[in-house]
């Protein structure tokens, strides 16, 4: 019985020997600053003071009516937002720049509904909105002297903050909000914000604890927060898997997945000299988009997910050990009883 237990213990353990580190490979895009990923493989991010779009085929500019423009999100439809000129919010689709919002504002996220996020940031006033149908609503709850959006799922649900004197992570909702920093350690002086937030409510928060001077960030999903290894990271992007991305605090960018956090830079095939400096965005098909360097020259990467499989001895294990188990069952089966 002793080694039928011990036998079992070690086929249990057999998945967990085969299961490995996520592997991808790299796509360069161009020499510009990423900052959206659609589930498409679209990108979009900034060249110095100019809008780019990555499409698949090559690196375009998106022009601007006024001089400057800057995009920060992109939906599976292609329609992108930002802002451009003197901080007005856009969205811009099929060649048209159409202006959303007041003055002083720029647009965050666009989900595939059209709705858009944004932020207004004046001396006298600084709010989160939401864009839809043609109407701003100013998201600061009744309880909060300010607000912030930074994304927009495909279900509306919106992560960003508010508060009355420092920022407290929330998710915006049907008009109602949930307020996540009782979700995570606060002593009173912790700041937090939600950065992004996937289709089935994964969300990811940073916070930053001005006792300490430390920068923290964590996973909320079904009402848990879990804290993210490591020194002073900032979490930017989550998908429905649970699959994070971020900036680790040492210059490098990073993957959390199941647990592990993992140096993206160890996961990427052919690299050749490129150095990922921050992970930025991550779509429901494993693509991320980073920023990377190689010497003086940066730009964009797109990461690929390439499916890995277990080396044909852990199948062998497997099945030799299943194979065993089979016969001890057998036997025992057919051993005469007293």
């Amino acid at each position: 019985m002793k080694f039928v237990a011990s036998l079992i213990l070690s086929v249990a353990s057999l998945p967990a020997l085969a299961a490995t580190a996520p592997q991808f490979s790299m796509t360069y895009l161009g020499a510009f600053s990423p900052q959206a990923l659609n589930n498409l493989g679209q990108v979009v991010g900034n060249d110095a003071t100019q809008a780019v779009l990555y499409n698949g085929s090559g690196m375009s500019y998106l022009g601007s009516p006024s001089g400057r423009s800057f995009a920060h999100g992109i939906n599976d439809f292609g329609q992108i937002v930002g802002e451009y000129g003197n901080r007005q919010a856009f969205s811009y689709s099929g060649g048209v720049y159409t202006d959303i919002g007041p003055a002083n504002s720029t647009a965050t996220g666009i989900n595939n509904a059209g709705q858009i996020t944004g932020n207004v940031v004046s001396d006298n006033n600084t709010y989160g909105f939401v864009y839809s149908n043609g109407s701003v609503t100013n998201l600061t709850p009744a309880n909060a002297a300010f607000s912030a959006a930074n994304g927009i799922n495909n279900s509306g649900q919106i992560a960003g903050s508010a508060g009355q004197v420092l920022n407290e992570a929330t998710i915006f909702s049907n008009g109602g909000t949930t307020n996540l920093s009782a979700a995570i350690p606060n002593d009173g002086s912790t700041m937090s914000y939600a950065a992004a937030i996937s289709d089935n409510g994964n969300t990811v928060i940073n916070s930053r604890d001005y006792s300490t001077q430390a920068d923290h960030a964590y996973l909320y999903a079904n009402g848990v927060a879990t804290a993210l290894d490591g020194f002073s990271i900032s979490a930017k992007d989550v998908n429905n898997a649970g699959v994070v991305v971020g900036h680790d605090g040492f210059g490098a960018g990073f993957l959390w997945q199941g647990g592990v956090m993992y140096d993206i830079n160890s996961l990427v095939t052919g690299l050749d000299g490129w150095f990922i400096k921050d992970a930025i965005a991550i779509n429901e098909n494993n693509q991320i988009a980073v920023s990377a360097c190689r010497g003086t020259d940066c730009g964009t990467l797109l990461l690929t997910s390439v499916s890995a499989v277990p080396e044909p001895s852990t199948y062998a294990m497997m099945a030799g050990g299943l194979g065993l188990l089979g016969f001890m069952a057998r036997r025992r089966r057919a051993a005469p009883k007293a």
